[in-house]
C-alpha cells in the first residue's frame, strides 16, 4: 500500500508540474481521455437495448474524445480560470450594495459622497477594483455558492446542447437529428445533473486548487460521461 501511495503521489506531482506548464494542452488531453474512456465504459459494460447487436462504435468513441480534447478541455480551463474572478466582483457587488446614502436622505437620487446621485455613486464602485482586504472578507460560502449557481445555471444549459450536436455531428447525424435528440435528452439529463455536479462541485471549489478544478471535474466526469454515453450517446444515429 505504502508503495502504491507513494507511486500516486508522484505521478500527482508530475501532472501538477505538466498542468502548471503547459495547462491548456494538459487539460485538453485529460478531457480528451476521459470523454474516450466514458464512452468505453459505457458501450462495454452497459448491455444495448434489447434486439440490438453487441458491436463496439468507435466512430462514437472518437466522438466524444475528440468532443473532450478540443472542446470540453480548453473550455474547462477558461472556465474554472474566469469563476476564480468571482470573489473580486462580489466585493465590488458588496461595495456598492453597502453604500449608504447621507443621513436625511429619502430618494436614490440624493447627492451621494461623490457629490452626485447614490446611483452613480454605487455605479462608480463596482467599476472599481476592489481592494485585497475587500477580496478576503468576502464569506467563503458566499463565493463557492456563486460558482456552483454560476456552473448549474450557466455553464450546464450551454454545454449540454453543444455536446449533442458536436457529437451528433461528428457521427454522421443532421442538424435535425441533434435537434430531435436534444428535445428528447435535454430535461432528464439536467435533472440528473443536479442530482451530482452541485455536491460534486462545492466539494471541488472547496478543497482543490483552482489549477485542479478541471481535473477533479474530469475525474467525476468519468461516471457523468459513462452516462452521457448511455444515455444520449445511444439515441443518436451514426
Amino acid at each position: 500500500m505504502a508503495a502504491i501511495a507513494r507511486a500516486l503521489q508522484r505521478t500527482m506531482q508530475s501532472y501538477a508540474e505538466a498542468n502548471a506548464q503547459h495547462p491548456l494542452l494538459v487539460k485538453a488531453l485529460t478531457s480528451g481521455v476521459m470523454f474516450g474512456a466514458g464512452d468505453c465504459i459505457a458501450q462495454t459494460l452497459v448491455p444495448p437495448p434489447k434486439g440490438d447487436p453487441q458491436v463496439y462504435d468507435w466512430r462514437r468513441t472518437l466522438a466524444f474524445a475528440s468532443f473532450g480534447l478540443l472542446l470540453a478541455g480548453p473550455t474547462f480551463h477558461v472556465w474554472y480560470g474566469r469563476l476564480d474572478h468571482l470573489p473580486k466582483a462580489i466585493a465590488r457587488v458588496r461595495n456598492a450594495a453597502t453604500l449608504r446614502a447621507p443621513a436625511g436622505a429619502v430618494t436614490a437620487t440624493t447627492a451621494g459622497p461623490s457629490g452626485g446621485s447614490l446611483l452613480a455613486a454605487r455605479m462608480s464602485l463596482l467599476r472599481q477594483p476592489a481592494s485585497p482586504a475587500e477580496v478576503a472578507a468576502v464569506p467563503t460560502r458566499y463565493v463557492i455558492a456563486t460558482k456552483v449557481a454560476c456552473d448549474q445555471l450557466i455553464f450546464a444549459p450551454v454545454f449540454l446542447p453543444v455536446f449533442v450536436f458536436y457529437t451528433g455531428a461528428f457521427r454522421g447525424g443532421s442538424v435535425a437529428d441533434s435537434a430531435a435528440t436534444l428535445r428528447q435528452t435535454f430535461w432528464p439529463t439536467y435533472r440528473m445533473d443536479w442530482c451530482v455536479w452541485p455536491a460534486a462541485q462545492t466539494l471541488n471549489f472547496t478543497f482543490v486548487p483552482v489549477p485542479l478544478q478541471p481535473l477533479m471535474v474530469n475525474v467525476v466526469s468519468l461516471g457523468w460521461n459513462t452516462f452521457l454515453s448511455w444515455f444520449i450517446g445511444g439515441k443518436q444515429q451514426s
